[in-house]
Order: structure tokens, then C-alpha cells, then sequence
């Protein structure tokens, strides 16, 4: 994961520390340190009069220790877990980068025409495919052999002529499932999610209602190839797909898309959604509403459904 300085110097992160530090919370928890050294300082007074003598002259640095733990105490946290209700599975949000998670199979976005060429008018160095593909794999041919191995099998449509040198165009949804190797070792899996089409640019593009129709086909695919573990994945359509939403609406959608899912089944240990740290700081993300809301479809989870079909696959956000 990211190293919490990378993202302790941002201004956002300040932001969070300020409204932390200039509240009565703050104030109440210096109280409770200052009369938790009371507790201990008070009874070991009176049975000794050379401790009263030495400790009473320390009374401002007590003032100041219990102002630096409380300061410390409350720094904006990195990681946040949620338990959902009645199931042994839970969410995690973290505040990281994707590619340095540990222990965790990841979901990467990508194209239906799986498109893996990396280029300024392609697929963007600086995207979450790209990096995952410079850190992973020796060239974009390797990936796309690994891609084409995977997919074997899995229905297409013939574009002809070709398109960005593919002749395959697979439907919304199709996931290519890659073993990721170190030392001839597989250390994690990687999901490679069809989430947007190309237009005649080269161009991701998606929108709000194909996102939502999408998202359970990843689910599913997890549930029957998958392997039980934990999975990690970015706010999904939030940067090169160009999907018209909020970062906190299209996790929103995806948190409630994934509830639905484990309604009537378990695939996986835990889902962790990475925020990367310069979006938080540079896209203004409003964490406290993600997690008030991640809490709250958390804690009151039921294994009911509330629409006709029993089956609940997200719903649109504002």
C-alpha cells in the first residue's frame, strides 16, 4: 500500500486534520487524557510525598503529552473496514495504490475490444490498465497473448475490417482472468474487466446505465472461475471510461451492486475499493459521505431483497 506520507502532506489531508483539531471532541479527549493521569498520578501522591514532590513540577509537560496524543490519536485514518451485517464479508476503503496492495486479487478496467497498446491515443500510460501493464508484463504483446489464451472460448463479435488491429469485439461485462507470476510463482489474480467501448478515436466511452448493467457480470464471473479471496479494485469508470458521475456516486453504485451480489452467495473474503491519494487531494473526494454511506448500507444489510426479481443490481444515485 501507498506510504501514509505520500498522502500526509497533501492539502487535503490537512483539511481533514484541521476540522479534527478545532472541534470539541478534540478538547473532550485532552479531558480524558489529563484525568486519566490524574487517576494514576493522585493515588501515588499519597502514599509517597518524594513522587508529589517530583510530579507536581511537571504539570504542564502532562498538559502538553495529553495534547500531543490527542493530536495523534486523531489523524485522519488511511483505511476504513466495514463489516457487512449477517455475513461473514466485509468492505474495506483505503486510501492507497492499487498496484502495491498485498494479498489481494485486483480488478482492472479495461475495453471490449481489449485494446492494450500503450500510447497517447490508446491506452493511457497514466490509466490503472496502464500501469498494471508496464508493471506486470515485459510489453503489450505479452498481455495481449496471456488476454487471448484466457478468452479463448468466450463469444465475440468479427469486426471487419479490424479495428486498432483487433477483429474481436467482446460484449460489455467480459472479464479475462490473468495470473500475475514472480519467479514462476503466482502471487495474485488479476481481473481484466470489459467496462467501456472504443469509439472510431480510439476513445473509452461508457455511461451511468451501461455501468449499472455491467457490474454484475463481474460479480458473477468471480463467483464461478474465482477463487475465494480478497479482492481490490479502483472506483471503476471514474477516469478513462468518462463516465458522467461522481467519484462518490459510482462507488456508491458499485458498493450496491456488490451487496447485491453476496445477497444469496459468497465469492470472496473482503472487497477493497483503492482510492488513489492524488484524487483524493486533487478531486476534492468526499470521503466522509463514502464512508457514512458504506456504514450505513453495512450495518443494516438484508439478505432480502427489495424489488420483485429477489435480486437487487444497483440502483441510479442522484
Amino acid at each position: 500500500m501507498i506510504k501514509f506520507e505520500h498522502f500526509a502532506f497533501t492539502k487535503r489531508y490537512w483539511e481533514f486534520y484541521k476540522l479534527r483539531v478545532i472541534s470539541w471532541n478534540f478538547v473532550f479527549d485532552i479531558c480524558k487524557w489529563l484525568g486519566g493521569f490524574w487517576l494514576i498520578i493522585e493515588p501515588l501522591s499519597y502514599f509517597s510525598s518524594d513522587f508529589e514532590s517530583f510530579i507536581k513540577p511537571k504539570g504542564l509537560w502532562l498538559f502538553v503529552a495529553s495534547i500531543l496524543i490527542t493530536t495523534v490519536q486523531n489523524r485522519p485514518r488511511l483505511k476504513f473496514k466495514y463489516f457487512i451485517k449477517n455475513k461473514d464479508v466485509y468492505v474495506n476503503i483505503v486510501i492507497g495504490d492499487l498496484l502495491k496492495m498485498s494479498k489481494k486479487d485486483i480488478v482492472i478496467p479495461t475495453n471490449v475490444h481489449f485494446v492494450t497498446e500503450l500510447s497517447d491515443n490508446l491506452i493511457s500510460e497514466k490509466s490503472v490498465q496502464g500501469q498494471f501493464t508496464r508493471k506486470y508484463f515485459d510489453s503489450y504483446n505479452h498481455l495481449d497473448a496471456d488476454i487471448n489464451d484466457n478468452l479463448n472460448g468466450a463469444a465475440y463479435i468479427v469486426e471487419n475490417p479490424p479495428y486498432l488491429g483487433k477483429d474481436r469485439q467482446y460484449p460489455l461485462g467480459t472479464v479475462a482472468r490473468l495470473s500475475i507470476k514472480k519467479n514462476n510463482k503466482r502471487i495474485f489474480w488479476s481481473y481484466l474487466f470489459a467496462l467501456a467501448k472504443l469509439n472510431q478515436h480510439g476513445i473509452c466511452q461508457s455511461n451511468i446505465a451501461e455501468f449499472q448493467e455491467t457490474l454484475p457480470s463481474l460479480w458473477s464471473y468471480i463467483q464461478t472461475k474465482g477463487e475465494l479471496s480478497d479482492i481490490a479494485m479502483p472506483i471503476l469508470g471514474s477516469g478513462f471510461c468518462r463516465i458522467d458521475s461522481s467519484r462518490e456516486d459510482l462507488f456508491k453504485e458499485i458498493l450496491l451492486s456488490f451487496l447485491a451480489a453476496t445477497r444469496n452467495s459468497k465469492f470472496c473474503k473482503s472487497l477493497t475499493f483503492v482510492i488513489y491519494y492524488k484524487d483524493v487531494s486533487e478531486m476534492n473526494i468526499d470521503l466522509e459521505s463514502i464512508k457514512e454511506f458504506t456504514r450505513y448500507q453495512t450495518s443494516y444489510f438484508s439478505r432480502e431483497s427489495n424489488n420483485e426479481t429477489g435480486q437487487r443490481q444497483g440502483q441510479a444515485i442522484g
